[in-house]
């Protein structure tokens, strides 16, 4: 992975969190939106199935890729199945998991495309 893509793909993630811990409006409008719906928004991260494409291709390194495209995979696919979970119960223990689940696979994916540049 290439210095340029470890600065993109880190980028938004600092700007969010930047974004979020500097401004109160944000942070309410966050709290606001219950978490079910924040859940099953992360089914977009089946997207991650480019990253084992492009490790396919030979573009991208596997230490990188397997784990964070297959993380990703797994998180998005379950996403809906949680949220919907989530909808019914606030406090269920599942949804909880599969939160550090898709925490871990962030920073699985984070840390090891910055070893593997």
């Amino acid at each position: 992975m290439s210095a340029g893509c470890k600065s993109i793909c880190i980028r938004p993630i600092l700007v969010w969190a930047l974004f979020i811990r500097g401004s109160k409006q944000v942070r309410e409008i966050i709290a606001a939106v219950a978490q079910s719906q924040l859940v099953a928004f992360q089914f977009y991260r089946v997207l991650g199935v480019t990253f084992l494409v492009l490790y396919a291709a030979g573009q991208l390194p596997g230490i990188f890729a397997l784990p964070a495209g297959w993380g990703d995979v797994m998180v998005g696919l379950t996403a809906l199945m949680v949220g919907a979970r989530a909808a019914r119960s606030e406090n269920d223990q599942l949804v909880t998991l599969w939160n550090w689940l898709g925490i871990s696979d962030l920073v699985i994916a984070v840390a090891t495309g910055f070893l593997s540049g």
